[in-house]
Formats: C-alpha cells, sequence, structure tokens
C-alpha cells in the first residue's frame, strides 16, 4: 500500500549515544550506522496528514501528532533508520495503523504550541506501560535551507529507507520519496525527557544537534522482505 503523507512542524532532537549500549536494541540483521565513528539516537516530534494513494482523507483518523525515538543503521551496505518507539496522539489511526502497516504505534498525549511571539512548546507523554516523556522550548529562526552534502545535519535528516523488524524476525524495508529538507538551527531553551532511560541508553538531557522544518510532502511505498526470519535462514542453510 502506498501513502502519502504530509509531515508539518517537524522537530529534531539529536543526542550522541555509545555503540555498546545501542546495538543490543537493534536486530541482529542490521548494523549501527555512524558518523565520523559517532553513533546517535533521534526524537522527532511533527504533525502527521496522511491518506491512502487514491483515496481521500478521512476525518478523525488522517490527521495527528507523532513522536518517534529513532537511530541510524545499515543493512546490506544500504542506510537508512530504524525506531526504537512510536507514539501517536489518535487511538484510531494507531488502530489503522497496526491493521495495515508493520508499524507498532503506542498510543501518548501530545502538545504542540505554537506561538509567534514567544517560544515553541511541545511534549509526548506516554499512555502506555512503558512510561516515557519529553517536554521541550526552543526557538527557530526564519531562513530555513537544505543542509550540506556530507555533513552531519545532512547525515542526520537526509533518510529515505526505514527498516522494520517482525514478530517472527524478518526484517522489511519502506523507502520514502520527497524533496530535501528544508531545515533551520534550533535553539533549544529547555528540554527533559527520560526516553533514554526508558530503553536503557545513557543520553544527555540537552541534544548536541536539533533542527526544525516547516515540512514536507512524501511519498511512502510499500514495504517489502530484504531479509527473512532467523530461522527460516537456518532451516535453508541446513538443507543446501
Amino acid at each position: 500500500m502506498i501513502w502519502l503523507q504530509h509531515w508539518t512542524d517537524v522537530l529534531f532532537l539529536h543526542f550522541a549515544v555509545r555503540e555498546d549500549e545501542l546495538e543490543s536494541l537493534l536486530p541482529p540483521q542490521l548494523e549501527i550506522d555512524s558518523f565520523a565513528g559517532q553513533a546517535w539516537v533521534s526524537f522527532v516530534f511533527f504533525r502527521l496528514k496522511l491518506r491512502s494513494a487514491g483515496l481521500p482523507h478521512i476525518p478523525g483518523l488522517s490527521s495527528l501528532r507523532e513522536m518517534n525515538v529513532r537511530t541510524y543503521v545499515r543493512h546490506r551496505g544500504r542506510g537508512g533508520i530504524y525506531f526504537l518507539r512510536m507514539y501517536a496522539d489518535n487511538w484510531l489511526a494507531i488502530r489503522a495503523a497496526r491493521l495495515l502497516t508493520p508499524l507498532n504505534y503506542e498510543l501518548a498525549t501530545m502538545l504542540d504550541c505554537p506561538r509567534s511571539d514567544l517560544p515553541r512548546h511541545v511534549e509526548c507523554r506516554s499512555s502506555g506501560d512503558r512510561r516515557g516523556f519529553l517536554r521541550a522550548e526552543f526557538t527557530a529562526p526564519h531562513g530555513a535551507e537544505e543542509a550540506a552534502a556530507a555533513s552531519l545535519d545532512f547525515w542526520l535528516v537526509e533518510r529515505y529507507r526505514l527498516f522494520v523488524d517482525t514478530r517472527d524476525g524478518a526484517i522489511l524495508a519502506g523507502d520514502v520519496e520527497h524533496p530535501p529538507w528544508q531545515a533551520s538551527a534550533v535553539r533549544v531553551l529547555a528540554v527533559e525527557h527520560d526516553f533514554g532511560r526508558a530503553l536503557g541508553l545513557k543520553l544527555e538531557q540537552r541534544p548536541a544537534a536539533a533542527h526544525f522544518s516547516a515540512g514536507v510532502a512524501a511519498r511512502f511505498n510499500p514495504f517489502r522482505v530484504v531479509a527473512e526470519p532467523r530461522s527460516a535462514s537456518r532451516l535453508v542453510a541446513r538443507h543446501s
């Protein structure tokens, strides 16, 4: 299924992390991707409007706020992202995502307060058993632009493949198409979170880098299997 999505008011908060802490959170088929030897985890908070290609937007279902906790991985030489956690504030959309996609959203309370003359305030608080929260205040200057090629900013934001592991251990990949991000550096005035602690990661409270973008329109293509379940791989090996 092809999804047409519009991501708006996108806040990226990026944290350096030790590879040995991160490795146990990844499926064995995926490798940690690093920039100059440093691994990263990012919180990405945004508004999402989506619909299936060929269908209209559905009131009450097509709009939500989302925050994901993502890291950067490689599979067979191809870079992408892997979600450690995914949160949304629309229960109907979560149910639909679990039914129609391999994405495992969790319900959260979200707050986004855009104020033209004051710092912007966002919050995400998990509603499930795996507690976690983020509160941040920031300002983003005008004059967004594309990140310079080969820079850390480019490496962090220009990602066009998502890897997902299934319950039986397979790895799926979904490719997304959109224009390059137009983003600006963010001045983070205050931030508090505990998603790192919930995941067993020692993250600093303040991000090492942050970006804000008005958003992009994107086309999310169907997921496909890029690595078979590990049990199936062992079975093939025994009979080959």
